[in-house]
């Protein structure tokens, strides 16, 4: 099997089983993770087990040291900046792109679904709706929710999510 082997920051390396047919040429092995702390992680190789003795291989350097994807710590390891986690919110609404013709007078409702996505809870949202068009018909376009179900809603957990009403006439 083969994990990343790191320091830096606390890590969780996904271990990955790989079998090698015989005469085979070479091929991509994924290895992955998951940092639990904000900070630097460095990554310095891998770890290859096989038969329960652990052998540690360091990556490959660059030529003269210098990698645009990265920073090079030393000659084989590399450093990743591990941010805070954010929140993360999906917008949704039930078709994928809203076009509408409307005469005068005329209104639709639309559901607008806010999803917590994230990890973390949502405190704050303000709901923002842009319109473009080819025409200047936009200025005409009147944009109508209620702000208190977004309010009353809040914060919004991970996995959970509420929808408002959106009127446009």
């Amino acid at each position: 099997s083969l994990s990343l082997m790191t320091g830096g920051v606390e890590f969780v390396a996904e271990e990955v089983r790989v079998e090698v047919p015989a005469n085979s040429s070479r091929f991509q092995v994924k290895l992955s993770g998951t940092p639990l702390t904000h900070g630097l992680l460095t990554l310095k190789g891998c770890l290859l087990r096989v038969w329960n003795i652990c052998f540690p291989l360091s990556f490959p350097t660059s030529p003269n040291n210098q990698n645009t994807s990265h920073h090079v710590v030393n000659e084989s390891s590399c450093e990743v900046r591990v941010v805070r986690p954010v929140p993360q919110l999906r917008v949704e609404e039930g078709v994928d792109e809203i076009r509408l013709e409307l005469f005068e007078g005329q209104s639709v409702t639309r559901e607008i679904s806010f999803v917590n996505v994230g990890e973390l809870p949502i405190h704050l949202l303000t709901p923002h709706i842009r319109l473009t068009s080819s025409s200047t018909s936009c200025e005409l376009v009147k944009l109508t929710w209620d702000l208190s179900v977004v309010e009353s809603s809040l914060p919004l957990l991970p996995g959970r999510s509420f929808s408002i009403p959106l009127i446009i006439n």
